[in-house]
This record gives C-alpha cells, structure tokens and sequence, in this order.
C-alpha cells in the first residue's frame, strides 16, 4: 500500500521533483562558485574597494526597488488567479519596467556626470548599478507560473557561467588589472544574455505584445496596474531600509573599509537566501493555486505551511548554524585577515538567515492574500527600526551595529507574518479545517 502510494505520488509530482532537483544543483553551483569567485574579488580588491562594490551594489538595489514596482511579487499571484488576462498582464508589466528602466539610468547618468555628486560613483560603480538595474527586466514569474523552475535555474547558471569566465580569465592572467570597470562590464554582459535567453523562450509560448490594444486601453491597464502594486512598491522601498540603505549609512558612519567587512560577512547569507529562494520558487505556484478565491483549502494550507517551513529552516540550517557557531574560523579559512573582526556580524547573521525563513515564506503567503497594507506596514516599521537602529549604532560599532540593526528589522518582520498567518488560519470554517 505504502509502495502503491509512494509511486503514485512520484508519477503526479514528477515535474515538481525535476525542478527541485534542478534547482538544488544549480543553486550548489552559483552559491559555491559564486562564492569562491566573491572571496578571490573581496580579498584581490582589499575590505576599502570591497566596500565600494558593496556601495555600487546597494545604490542600484535602491533603483531596481522602483523599476519592479512590486510586479516580483505580485505578477505570480495576477497571472495565477486570472489565467485569462496573462498576456495582457505581462506586457503591460514590461511596458511599466522597461519605462522606469530608462527613467532611473538617466537619472543615474545625470548623478554620476555632476560634479562633486553626494553619491560619490565612479564609472565602473555606474555600470554595476545598471547591471544590477536590469535584473528587474527578467521574467522568472512567467517560468514560475508555467512551472519551468528548472528552464530558468538553467538559463541563470548560463548568466553566471559567463560572469565567472569573464572575471577568473582576468584573475588568472592579470589580478591586479581587476577594478571595478572590469566586474561592472561583466555583470552587464551576463545579465543582458541573461535576459535574451528567458525572452527568447516565453516568446515561443506566448505573444505579449501591444497590438490589439488600444493606447486608450494601454494607459487605463498601466494606471490598473500601478494602483494594485502601490502598496508592495512601497513595501519594497521601507525594505531598503533593512538592506541597501543601512550599507549607505554603513559607509557615510564608518567608511568603505567597514562596508567591506560587512560585505564580506553579507556573502555567506546571500548563500543561504538564494537556497530559499529558490525553495520559494517551488512552494509559490502551490501557494497561489490553494489561495485562489472560491478554491480556498484550510487543512491544506496548514499541512503545506507546515512542510513548506519545515524543509526550509532545516536547508538553511546547514549555513545558519556554522556561521553562528564558528564566524571567526570561517572569516579567516576564506578571506584576508583583515576581514576577520566582522567575526560579530557573521553570527548575526547567521541568526537573521533563520528569520528570513518566516519572512520570505510568510512575507509571500501575505502577499497572496492580497493583504498587501498589512505587508507594506510591516516592511515599513521593521525598517523604520532598522534604520535608526543603524543610524545610533553604526558610528559606535561599525559593522556590527549594521548587523544588528538588520537583525532587529527580521525580528520584527517574522513575528508579525507568524500573528498575521496564524490570524487568518483561525478565522477559517471549521469544515475548511
């Protein structure tokens, strides 16, 4: 009975099992060679020009936050529960992005060009902050909906291959020719073809295009658009301040050197969150499906929140624990010594890696919920919190008052998902339950 089952689930869960598989070793291979390759970056440049990475890095989060407008995480939940307008909805989404694409590169461009500009970029910090802008051009939603999880994990470790040929032929050859310029030009390169590789195959299934809409009914379907995503916009923004806009702080309190260190230390939970990333990418598609309205599941919610959080803490674990454990023997088996002393800001976190847990998967069952004031007031007071608590704590402890203060953001965002979710459970129909 238990072996007629097993083979039964294999046989209807087959397709979600190739895209775990295919997204666990592409995720091993981008997270382990990504890693090593931002260890040989970080200890070639030094903790000063690190920093500057880190710097150029959160400048262009900060734009790509407002080229996205919210549509990451809401266009699964819009093309899921209304099949009938999908291609309606991805094009009038890219249509919003790429316009906001232009309108933040040449306010970029006009920053950079001004003399004495408060935000201090170079040329090669310029071209970082626009590779880091294009990202939000992609269409992983689209592949998530189709459930082509793996196609896309495939495409991403193209992009990467390309950035880690480009930038080791430089380490291998020449290192100390490595600068900013250098990596800002290969980040460009690779996520361009990037791009072309998702747009070249949704294309072939689908012909989003303008066509049979009339400018009239283009402008009323952008306004829609923008009205619906106003609140996780927003929410994406307070976000900032739990992430790029504590680096910012970070380097006007301390400096370069210690936005290096923090940086360097950020490297290790950037693994863990692209582990549950990509955790998510499987789980979302089910999500939106149990929370369709009219379709609504309480005692399946509850068995796939519970598995879903579950499988999740015990992935990141695996990061999350050395890492609050061990920091300083980790900090000096991969990077310089002068690294080192972030040993504090590591074990943080470590601790916000297992926060992250409730805030990403929660965060996303919120958000299908269509709670999104919920969401944005939650993003907005963790980091509201974040950031004064970088502001008082940065100039005193440098790094690790950094750490804390996005530690503390976590904290706030995970608990209030918990109250929120636990919530809405409650209030379902005993017969859901």
């Amino acid at each position: 009975m238990h072996t007629a089952y097993i083979k039964t689930l294999f046989k209807t869960q087959r397709g979600r099992l190739n895209n775990l598989s295919i997204l666990l070793f592409s995720n091993i291979y981008m997270a382990g060679l990504g890693f090593v390759t931002t260890i040989k970056i970080a200890n070639a440049l030094g903790a000063a020009k690190f920093g500057e990475l880190t710097y150029a890095i959160a400048v262009g989060t900060i734009l790509a936050a407002n080229i996205r407008f919210g549509m990451d995480r809401s266009l699964i939940r819009d093309l899921t529960h209304y099949p009938g307008r999908f291609n309606e909805t991805l094009t009038v989404s890219l249509l919003i992005r790429g316009l906001l694409f232009c309108l933040c590169s040449i306010t970029l461009l006009i920053l950079v060009t001004l003399p004495d500009s408060i935000l201090n970029i170079s040329w090669g910090m310029f071209w970082i902050c626009i590779a880091t802008m294009l990202s939000p051009l992609q269409i992983a939603n689209v592949f998530d909906v189709w459930e082509c999880q793996g196609r896309h994990a495939i495409y991403s470790c193209a992009e990467r291959t390309i950035y880690f040929i480009l930038i080791w032929t430089v380490l291998f050859l020449e290192p100390a020719r490595l600068n900013l310029e250098l990596i800002g030009g290969a980040l460009t390169i690779a996520v361009l073809f990037f791009l072309i590789l998702q747009y070249h195959y949704a294309w072939k299934r689908l012909t989003p295009n303008l066509k049979g809409m009339s400018i009239k009914h283009t402008k009323k379907s952008i306004f829609a658009l923008l009205s619906s995503n106003k609140w996780l916009w927003m929410a994406s923004l307070a976000t900032l301040a739990l992430t790029a806009l504590n680096s910012i702080a970070l380097k006007h309190a301390a400096g370069f050197s210690d936005l290096g260190v923090y940086g360097a230390s950020f490297q290790l939970l950037s693994i863990g969150t692209l582990l549950l990333k990509n955790i998510a990418r499987i789980g979302r598609p089910i999500l939106a499906r149990q929370t369709t309205p009219g379709s609504i599941s309480g005692r399946g919610i509850i068995h796939f929140l519970v598995i879903y959080l579950a499988f999740a803490i015990l992935a990141v674990s695996i990061i999350a624990l050395p890492a609050i454990v061990i920091p300083k023997k980790i900090l000096l088996t991969f990077f310089i010594p002068e690294y080192a002393n972030g040993y504090w800001v590591l074990r943080l976190f470590g601790i916000c890696l297992l926060a992250y847990v409730f805030d990403i998967l929660l965060g996303q069952f919120i958000i299908l919920l269509r709670i999104d004031k919920v969401f944005f007031s939650a993003r907005l007071a963790a980091g509201m919190v974040s950031l004064t608590a970088c502001l008082i704590l940065a100039p005193h402890f440098g790094a690790t008052g950094a750490a804390i203060a996005l530690l503390a953001g976590e904290v706030i965002l995970a608990t209030v998902y918990i109250l929120k979710a636990t919530k809405y459970i409650k209030k379902l129909p005993t017969t859901c339950l």
